[in-house]
């Protein structure tokens, strides 16, 4: 599993909660990836997701890590405009070409903050608003998401948890198994 999205929106502090069960005090910029055996359904599965910097400085970097990936989860803010928009300009196309027909799952992040009066002070200051869950749904058809999720690792840990054993099921479905495991 690759985590892709624009910087800041939320890709470390996800899988750090993931991993850990509660959203992180200290957010460094980068999440070490790891494996661990994860169990559903009565099968297990080698989990390995791997978070990418979404800077434009990894820009070519960062398909090195898209090769045998299993299914992408592919993240906005739900409060920045500019990295929604940037999953039909950037995201969809990048992951398109380095690995197509792999499957994907669109993340609306950061839900606590559409409800935040500073973010949405600073946001009518720039004549924006957050993105609402209708908008996120009409984007992930658009571009053939196989789900829709819109979560908050701040506020929602088990959100974050079926998020992942979402997508490790539905990438268990699309026929991604390598020699008996789920390489994630």
């Amino acid at each position: 599993m690759v985590v892709v999205g624009s910087g800041n929106v939320g890709k470390t502090s996800l899988l750090w909660t993931f991993r850990k069960g509660h959203f992180p005090e200290d957010v460094s910029s980068w999440f070490d990836p790891y494996f661990c055996p994860i169990t559903l359904e009565n099968k297990t599965f080698d989990f390995a997701p791997w978070d990418t910097n979404g800077s434009e400085d990894y820009d070519r970097l960062r398909p090195l890590s898209y090769p045998d990936t299993a299914i992408f989860l592919v993240l906005f803010s739900v409060v920045s405009q500019s990295s929604f928009d940037e999953i039909s300009s950037k995201w969809i196309p990048e992951i398109s070409h380095y690995s197509p027909g792999t499957p994907f799952i669109l993340v609306g992040t950061k839900t606590d903050l559409r409800e935040n009066a500073e973010t949405l002070s600073s946001l009518s200051k720039k004549g924006l608003h957050p993105i609402d869950t209708s908008q996120g749904q009409d984007l992930a058809h658009k571009i053939k998401a196989i789900k829709y999720f819109e979560i908050s690792a701040l506020k929602n840990p088990k959100g974050v948890k079926d998020l992942f054993h979402t997508a490790i099921l539905s990438s268990s479905s699309q026929k991604h198994l390598k020699g008996g495991c789920l390489l994630l």
